[in-house]
């Protein structure tokens, strides 16, 4: 994204006073009636997008009733994209945004997709540091992604603009991605690890079944797998074994999870079929 872009979302919302760590209406739940269209509550979207109707409320989202949809479609005879964005202030340093997803495209390519991309600043506005993350694939159901966050050491964020976009550079109207459970997060804050050296999963690479030796007495119930990418999908462990045949060639980070929602064990595994 451009700079001076940004410096244009940062005046729009100059005017606006911002007071909570969360992001505001993160599951889209909240709708409010602009241009006699609803949009997201709290998110800024344009014109455009709003007159043709690309940017709208859909029921059966992850968190909640609804998710939000950003799609793409026809003005003047142009295909046009959209995008829904926000600006608020921080009072503590995150370490990674999480969002649930879905994508539909009429056919995977880089050039058509979800992408997100968030910029943070210290108290002067100043530009702190930014991150972005893009989907193109095709999603039969929400699936979890995530941007980690890194910051160097002594620079806090006080502020933050997020931008939502359905990117299209195909020239295809219809195509869109939902989101919901949009949140900053705090990976481990909440999960009570009991890491188990002796637990041992083999192969590795693995091409359709991977194999737990020596888990606890716990019983194992869920594997969770991160792609480089950071998408997450998680998947039920059925006596001591995971299949991985729906699994994408490539490195992932495998956390083992046992019935009472404690991290067993986490490595790093490679699936090749």
């Amino acid at each position: 994204m451009k700079k001076t872009t940004l410096l244009l979302l940062i005046l729009l919302f100059a005017g606006s006073t911002f007071a909570q760590h969360a992001i505001s209406n993160y599951s889209f739940e909240n709708w409010t009636p602009k241009y006699g269209k609803s949009v997201p509550t709290g998110w800024d979207v344009d014109s455009v997008s709003i007159a043709i109707g690309l940017v709208k409320r859909t029921t059966g989202g992850t968190q909640g009733n609804y998710s939000v949809q950003i799609g793409t479609g026809t003005h003047d005879g142009v295909v046009v994209t959209s995008i829904i964005s926000r600006s608020d202030t921080i009072s503590s340093t995150p370490t990674e945004l999480t969002f649930d997803y879905k994508v539909v495209n009429n056919f995977t390519s880089d050039k058509n997709g979800l992408y997100i991309e968030i910029y943070f600043f210290d108290a002067q506005k100043k530009d702190l540091a930014d991150f972005n993350w893009s989907s193109s694939g095709n999603q039969a159901n929400f699936v979890t992604g995530k941007i980690p966050f890194t910051f160097q050491p002594g620079k806090t964020p006080k502020s933050y603009v997020i931008l939502i976009n359905y990117f299209n550079q195909g020239g295809i109207a219809g195509e869109y991605a939902l989101v919901d459970n949009l949140k900053f997060t705090k990976p481990g804050a909440s999960i009570n690890t009991i890491q188990n050296s002796s637990l041992y999963m083999y192969p590795n690479p693995a091409s359709n079944t991977i194999h737990i030796k020596d888990s606890p007495q716990d019983k194992l119930a869920i594997a969770r797998f991160t792609s480089l990418d950071g998408r997450v999908i998680e998947m039920a462990i059925d006596q001591e074994s995971i299949n991985i045949e729906a699994l994408n060639n490539g490195m992932y980070t495998l956390e083992v999870f046992n019935t009472s929602n404690q991290l067993v064990k986490r490595d790093r595994m490679s699936i090749w079929h």
